[in-house]
């Protein structure tokens, strides 16, 4: 279920699912300068078999196969979802939250005082 979560927001971040469609095959739905940007990187980056992009750790060279690289343990995320249950950005993103005396924070993000 998380996997669905994270496949989700990368798919809504535009650079990722650029990159997702670069790394592929499916250039037929990148732009030219798209595809530009995105070889720029594809090295550093591969779909596992769920759909998520992941970087991949250590040099990457053309003679050692992506299958030997190794892997890293966290999905490239959009912003907003790594943040979204950290304490800083609670108030932020408009959930309730309470100080430390147990007053309540408004839910309006304008309104929210910092923790």
């Amino acid at each position: 279920m998380r996997s669905e979560r994270i496949v989700q927001a990368q798919n809504e971040e535009k650079w990722i699912a650029n990159l997702k469609a670069y790394l592929q095959g499916n250039l037929a739905d990148l732009t030219v300068e798209e595809a530009k940007t995105c070889s720029k990187i594809a090295d550093d980056y591969e779909v596992d078999d769920d759909g998520l992009l992941l970087p991949v750790t250590g040099k990457s060279t053309s003679n050692v196969p992506v299958s030997d690289r190794g892997h890293g343990s966290h999905p490239v995320v959009a912003e907003v979802v790594q943040g979204e249950h950290g304490a800083a950005d609670l108030g932020r993103l408009g959930h309730r939250v309470c100080d430390r005396e147990g007053e309540r924070f408004s839910d309006s993000p304008d309104d929210s005082r910092e923790l």
